[in-house]
């Protein structure tokens, strides 16, 4: 599979974790990825008069703990690694960004496994840099031990 399928099937099986841990009444059958640089990563029907909405996703990792633990997991050794939390530089990069949709943009953030931050620390580190400036995004979310609406916060 290239890294472009497979990046796509991650980031399904993520936004479907995240329809279950959201409560959002989002259809399953309705998820579309459409293809290009600019468009979000996935396109579905939110039901309760919200239509269709469009997620951009992106995963909270530190890229030096990703190719550590690669490394590690391929030699099957132990090493120290050290590492830091990468939520500020990952968001920041994200919220410049502008996407090509008709619908309202919602970013939904994750953790898979490639960084040590919990939630909390991610949340305090990420909530005053979307309070100055949301981007395009109407809503963003967090999806880690649990899920989390991180802005607007109600």
């Amino acid at each position: 599979m290239n890294t472009e399928a497979a990046k796509a099937e991650r980031e399904r099986l993520v936004f479907e974790a995240f329809i279950k841990k959201s409560g959002l009444q989002i259809n399953p059958e309705s998820i579309q990825q459409p293809k290009g640089r600019s468009k979000p990563d996935i396109v579905c029907y939110c039901q309760k008069k919200e239509g269709k909405v469009a997620f951009e996703l992106v995963e909270i990792c530190d890229e030096n703990l990703g190719r550590k633990i690669s490394a590690i997991r391929g030699s099957g050794g132990v090493e120290y690694v050290r590492s830091r939390d990468p939520s500020w530089e990952v968001l920041r990069k994200k919220l410049k960004k502008r996407y090509q949709t008709e619908y309202p943009v919602e970013l939904l953030c994750y953790v898979s496994g490639r960084t040590i931050s919990p939630d909390i620390v991610i949340l305090d580190r990420i909530r005053p840099m979307i309070d100055m400036d949301n981007g395009q995004f109407r809503r963003v979310w967090l999806l880690g031990d649990q899920c989390h609406l991180v802005w607007p916060v109600s």
